[in-house]
């Protein structure tokens, strides 16, 4: 082992350019490794934070479960959130459009409405 180091710090000393540019070389390819690796890496996390934005925060969607049968979804430890969301139906508005003179009512549970895709854009609470 000893002779194997004397003739690499021999060869060294011998072809210095040639040293030199092969310790460019490696830092170069060091820095486009990494620099791959951080493109990858961010572009993965934007395309994640893209979709959370516009689908929402969720990875499967159950529609039309009667009230009764919700505790399957809630005793399942597999489950970390539910998202409840209630169709209530259609409510009649001064529109400038005669042909869609209605609006879709939906109501929403308060952690549906900071995980699915939906912007409040002002709250009126219903008085009885």
């Amino acid at each position: 082992m000893n002779l194997l180091n004397k003739l690499t710090i021999k060869d060294l000393k011998l072809n210095k350019k040639r040293t030199i540019v092969t310790i460019i070389g490696i830092m170069l390819s060091v820095a486009l490794i990494t620099a791959v690796a951080s493109i990858y890496s961010s572009g993965i996390k934007s395309l994640i934070n893209y979709e959370t934005t516009e689908e929402g925060n969720f990875h499967v969607a159950f529609y039309d479960v009667p009230v009764e049968d919700l505790y399957v979804f809630e005793n399942n430890r597999e489950i970390e959130n539910i998202n409840i969301t209630k169709d209530i139906g259609y409510a009649k508005i001064d529109s400038k459009n005669e042909y869609k003179p209605y609006a879709f009512v939906k109501a929403f549970t308060k952690n549906s409405l900071e995980n699915l895709s939906i912007k409040l854009v002002s709250r009126k609470v219903a008085r009885k």
